[in-house]
């Protein structure tokens, strides 16, 4: 992973990450508010979340991805805006480990252009 942050409260004004051998950026178990990411070129996840994780983004723009979100793993991303482009899958909402439950992603505005959504029994997807 090109940043990953475990067990933190973090605050980030600014984030650009480009050509990444895995994800562009992992989050688990903290809290993370954002507010601007860009990420290029991932060749996993755009953006990955778990662990019981809480994260809010003001804005994202991600391209030329595997996944551009996945939430996984009892974990909460909130996006106010964005736009997610050049992926096999938009958003991933899901349980990875049995000791979690499932996902939730909420979003103010489409970012998935195609609407390539996975989203597992009981994890969420909510539009707003």
């Amino acid at each position: 992973d090109s940043i990953d942050f475990d067990f933190s409260e973090l605050k980030i004004n600014k984030i650009e990450v480009s050509n990444s051998g895995n994800d562009c950026l992992d989050l688990s178990s903290g809290e993370y508010k954002i507010n601007s990411l860009n990420v290029n070129n991932c060749s996993d996840k755009g953006i990955s979340v778990g662990e019981a994780s809480i994260s809010n983004f003001s804005s994202i723009d991600i391209s030329n991805v595997k996944v551009g979100v996945a939430s996984k793993d009892s974990s909460l991303i909130k996006i106010d805006e964005g736009i997610v482009n050049g992926y096999l899958t938009c958003l991933a909402i899901y349980r990875k480990k049995q000791e979690f439950m499932g996902a939730i992603v909420e979003v103010s505005n489409e970012i998935c252009p195609n609407k390539d959504i996975l989203v597992q029994k009981n994890s969420s997807y909510i539009l707003k």
